[in-house]
């Protein structure tokens, strides 16, 4: 993804090193709750806390609470203690896209008084709540909302994301097909949620820029569809590579749907793929189905320290508990840099400044993009996946 800094990166380009103030103390022991202080900072945690993927909303939590830990340890921010407020943004778990609840949870927020978010995890609730962030004067960085128009329709200054782009994810996807799959027919089908709308749309256009045809070309609603059939026509158009965007639950139908019918076509899907449901539905059906997905953080250098502390306290780290753990990294090296909590200051720093976390060196482009690392190919082999190695 392109992700070259502003020009007010480039003149004022520093290096945060909120790490090494922490990481000494990032122990098992730091990670024990802070007692309360008589000066307190507000930050919230949102997204899904219950439902079915309730389960990603708890890893949020508890990166967000480990970072706060160790840095309520080293002293806080400003001289005072961070507190975490939890929001449930109650997002619907098949689509991932339930906006309704976002606006109520972020005004709740700001009624809390809460200076900064780490969330939302989904597109449409980050998309639906940043306008009441900005409006409050609240910093958002999402540790999720893969959907483009949450940075290309910013709602303000104050509003990041950490974490790759539905477009980006597709271009990887793409040139993968182009380079392994050389050759091979290519089917396109999504399951019309805001999800796979947005990926279906975006990986069409990334292989039409290939100069990759379609062989087969749908979009469905899975209420509505015949499985059997479409995998049928899908058959006939001799595909030997389904490209998927949608939830993992439709993914796994589709894939057993394959199966039965005798397809030895390669699924290829989104990140959604990557939800142990997938494989819980698929059964060793799922067995070789490739997704792009970000790289495990836990493994790199620069996430050793704060997950050994975290395995320490009983918390197993995963890819968005340390995106957010990294978030609250950024922020408050934004805030001691500002000398304030204000919205504008901090947002000015955060554009400004190359930030050392848990994810390695972490710089913003103009707008509000993180220069990661954002997707990587997968496989699953058995009931574990792994990355495929570069072309």
């Amino acid at each position: 993804m392109d992700c070259a800094a502003s020009p007010m990166s480039r003149d004022r380009r520093m290096r945060r090193t909120f790490r090494s103030l922490i990481v000494a103390v990032a122990t098992a022991a730091a990670l024990a709750s802070a007692p309360p202080a008589a000066a307190q900072i507000r930050i919230g945690v949102a997204g899904p806390m219950t439902g079915a993927i309730g389960q990603l909303g708890g890893e949020l939590v508890a990166g967000a609470e480990a970072a706060v830990s160790a840095l309520n340890a080293a002293g806080g921010v400003l001289g005072q203690q961070v507190r975490i407020e939890v929001a449930d943004d109650a997002t619907a778990a098949a689509a991932c896209s339930d906006d309704q609840r976002a606006p109520a949870v972020a005004n709740q927020l700001a009624g809390a008084g809460v200076v900064f978010v780490v969330g939302h995890l989904c597109s449409a609730a980050s998309i639906a709540a940043a306008t009441v962030y900005a409006a409050e004067g609240i910093v958002q960085i999402a540790p999720g909302a893969p959907d483009p128009r949450f940075t290309d329709d910013r709602a303000g200054p104050g509003v990041f994301r950490l974490f790759g782009r539905a477009d980006a994810q597709a271009g990887i996807a793409a040139a993968h097909i182009a380079t392994q799959f050389a050759g091979v027919p290519v089917a396109v089908v999504d399951d019309q949620t805001e999800y796979g709308r947005s990926l279906g749309g975006a990986i069409r256009g990334a292989l039409g820029g290939l100069g990759i045809p379609l062989a087969f070309n749908e979009s469905y609603r899975s209420s509505s569809v015949d499985l059997v059939d479409l995998v049928r026509r899908i058959g006939v158009s001799d595909a030997g590579l389904v490209y998927f965007a949608g939830n993992a639950a439709e993914a796994a139908r589709l894939r057993l749907e394959l199966t039965s019918q005798g397809s030895t076509a390669v699924l290829f899907g989104g990140d959604a793929l990557a939800d142990p449901d997938f494989t819980a539905a698929a059964g060793e059906a799922a067995d070789g189905a490739i997704f792009t997905y970000p790289p495990d953080p836990a493994t790199g250098p620069t996430a050793a320290d704060a997950v050994a502390a975290m395995r320490a306290a009983g918390l197993e780290p995963t890819r968005f508990s340390l995106h957010a753990y990294a978030a609250v990294e950024i922020w408050a090296a934004a805030v001691a840099e500002a000398g304030t909590t204000n919205l504008a200051p901090v947002a000015r720093e955060i554009a400004a400044g190359t930030f050392e976390t848990v994810l390695g060196p972490v710089t913003f482009n103009a707008d509000g993009e993180a220069d990661l690392v954002g997707w990587v190919v997968h496989e699953w082999r058995g009931t574990a996946y792994m990355p495929l190695p570069s072309p």
